[in-house]
Formats: structure tokens, sequence, C-alpha cells
């Protein structure tokens, strides 16, 4: 009797160890956007210069990238050429402080064309996805 309900119990551990496993769900990565600002002397178009139109080139082909890639969830910008003009990157990373980095290592922010401000977010609705 000792060694059938040792055999059972082991049985019920193995399973429940079993479901426990398949129960788990990988870390859903966080969601964050960040903001971008045209530093006010590029509104006057005289002030661009090649290096300055490559860093937005370089900046559009790593929102490509990361489309491709899975990161991004939306990027655009407001289309007004004045100092209320913006652009946003809505994205996924791991942590904060790696969406940071990602947002202050966009080629447009490092080469000073525009400046960036990150912020954690959360998508609340979205075209073509079912409401919660």
């Amino acid at each position: 009797m000792k060694k059938f309900a040792l055999i059972f119990l082991s049985i019920i551990f193995l399973v429940s160890i079993s479901f426990a496993q398949i129960e788990q769900k990988p870390a859903k990565k966080k969601q964050f956007i960040y903001v971008l600002h045209l530093v006010p002397k590029f509104l006057d178009l005289k002030n661009w210069n090649d290096a300055d139109n490559k860093a937005i080139d370089e900046h559009f082909a790593r929102l490509q990238k990361m489309h491709k890639e899975g990161s991004l969830i939306l990027a655009g910008k407001t289309d007004n050429w004045d100092e209320t003009m913006f652009g946003i990157v809505v994205y996924e990373a791991d942590s904060i402080e790696k969406a940071k980095e990602i947002a202050e290592t966009d080629p447009a922010v490092v080469a000073g064309v525009m400046t960036v401000k990150t912020f954690p977010y959360k998508t609340a609705l979205l075209r073509g996805e079912k409401a919660e």
C-alpha cells in the first residue's frame, strides 16, 4: 500500500509540475512612447545640411528596422511645420532603461536635429484588436 501511495503521489507531483510549466507565459514586454521635437533652428529649411538630412534618413531606416523586428507599434508625426510639430514612436522594450537607451540613440537625436522624451505607455484601444 505504501508503494502504491508513493507512486500515486509521484504521479500527482509530476503532473502538477507539467501544468505549472504550461501555464507560465513568457514575460510580456512593456510599452513606451518617445516624443520627438525638431530643434527650433531646423524649422527654417536653409539651416539643413547633408548631415542633418542623412540623420533623418537613418532615423527612418531605424524605425523601419524596429517595425520589421516587431518592437515598433506605431510611429508618425504631426503634419504641421511650426514649433508645435512633434513625432511619436510607440514601441516595446524590456525596461524603462532600455526604452530610454533606444530613444536617446535615435540617429536624429544623436545628430542634434531632434530632442526626445521617453514615457511608459499603454495602448488602450487599437484598430483591428478586440477591446478588453
